[in-house]
């Protein structure tokens, strides 16, 4: 809706899956908390998903620059923050909100006995769509390169892959022990 009627941009959406990894990074350690892993297990995890969240900011933004060479990233953040909608300004509402929704999420987890292999099992799973977002952002990077797709395609075939990854149950093939 953001594209079609409020003409956002490919950055601006992204901006909200970025507030969305970066509060999850902060929080995989209260997940790995509800684990029985050893430290050693548990900064792997932590490093393993922060080198991810790296490498897709990084490609995140190489796609987006290569979409908008004259983008100004500071720019659309600052937008992005001030957004207002019906009068509202939405960052200082959206960023606390998604702190605190996964914030509720693990206390619930918690209070519902969701802890030890299923703790592990999500933070495999928040890993798994981060490479799946990350090779669409490759396979992205590499059409726009290539033939200079125009933004809105790439805002669309990104909104289909995420309703196919997201929502579209795929089957656990080689589940691996820790």
């Amino acid at each position: 809706m953001g594209v079609l009627c409020w003409g956002w941009s490919f950055y601006f959406i992204l901006l909200y899956s970025i507030a969305d990894l970066l509060i999850r990074q902060i929080f995989i350690n209260e997940r790995l908390k509800l684990t029985l892993l050893d430290n050693q297990k548990k900064r792997h995890f932590f490093q393993k998903n922060l080198v991810l969240l790296i490498v897709e900011l990084a490609i995140v933004h190489v796609l987006v620059k290569l979409l908008n060479p004259k983008i100004d990233f500071t720019e659309e953040t600052w937008r992005f923050w001030a957004y207002k909608d019906m009068g509202i300004q939405q960052g200082p509402i959206l960023i606390p909100a998604v702190f605190l929704m996964e914030y509720l999420r693990i206390r619930n987890e918690k209070k519902l006995g969701f802890t030890g292999s299923f703790q592990i099992e999500v933070i495999r799973e928040q890993y798994k769509m981060g490479i799946y977002r990350l090779l669409f952002y490759l396979a992205s990077l590499i059409v726009v390169y290539t033939i200079h797709l125009k933004e809105n395609y790439i805002v669309y075939g990104f909104l289909t892959y995420l309703t196919i990854i997201y929502f579209i149950p795929l089957k656990n093939q080689g589940k691996t022990n820790v």
